[in-house]
């Protein structure tokens, strides 16, 4: 694998990769992927 490939399943979901560059862009592209309201506000207790 190159310096940013990354393979991404999804079920079950898994990323793999080589190198740090990849898990970088994969981690962002499963980001993109989840609902906006995943980022919603936090509340601490």
């Amino acid at each position: 694998m190159s310096k940013e490939e990354y393979k991404l399943s999804a079920l079950p979901v898994a990323l793999v990769t080589s190198q740090p560059n990849g898990f970088y862009y994969g981690i962002q592209t499963i980001c993109q992927l989840l609902p906006p309201a995943i980022f919603g506000k936090r509340y601490t207790g």
